[in-house]
């Protein structure tokens, strides 16, 4: 699901992350495919270059959804995919001007509707189209490429346990990364 969520957070931000910072969870919490399969979670959060952020829990070891909140000075935004639910939070437009720790207002909510459920599948099946259609367009390849970029990411942060600048250096071109 991480590849799925951290997707989305490009597809909204439509910018590279300046960095990454992740904890894989080490609980080993047995894989509903079978014990051969090694899907870790993982938690922590991308930092952009307008400062937004995007923080996720994409661990293993909760009997809850998986849930990613995209942050920015005036918006925020959370997702729910097993519950099929997106809530905007928005700071109101007269505050936009006055300084970030102005808290006297209360931001307004909205539950935005999903028109269809959320399905792994499916988005696969229609990227897989759009690949093979005539007028292929290379945005969602070019996405793609930075979410394995946010993914190897994580894995290198948790195992140097820092900050990892992205773009990738050479130096951790040596890295294996163990994701589905």
């Amino acid at each position: 699901m991480g590849s799925t969520f951290f997707d989305i957070s490009q597809y909204f931000l439509d910018e590279k992350p300046k960095s990454v910072f992740a904890q894989v969870d080490k609980s080993n919490t047995d894989n509903p495919r079978g014990k051969k399969f090694k899907d870790p979670g993982v938690y922590g959060v991308i930092n952009y270059k307008s400062q937004a952020k995007v923080f996720f829990d994409l661990s293993e070891n909760t009997g809850l959804p998986y849930k990613m909140t995209f942050k920015s000075k005036n918006y925020e935004v959370l997702f729910d995919e097993l519950n099929n639910a997106m809530t905007l939070e928005e700071r109101p437009k007269l505050m936009r001007s006055k300084p970030l720790y102005y808290y006297l207002f209360k931001p307004s909510k909205k539950n935005i509707k999903i028109y269809k459920k959320f399905n792994v599948v499916e988005m696969t099946r229609a990227t897989i189209k759009e690949i093979f259609a005539k007028d292929f367009n290379y945005s969602n390849l070019k996405r793609a490429l930075v979410v394995s970029e946010i993914i190897t990411s994580c894995f290198i942060s948790d195992r140097k346990n820092e900050i990892i600048k992205v773009p990738l250096s050479k130096k951790y071109y040596k890295y294996r990364c163990n994701f589905a």
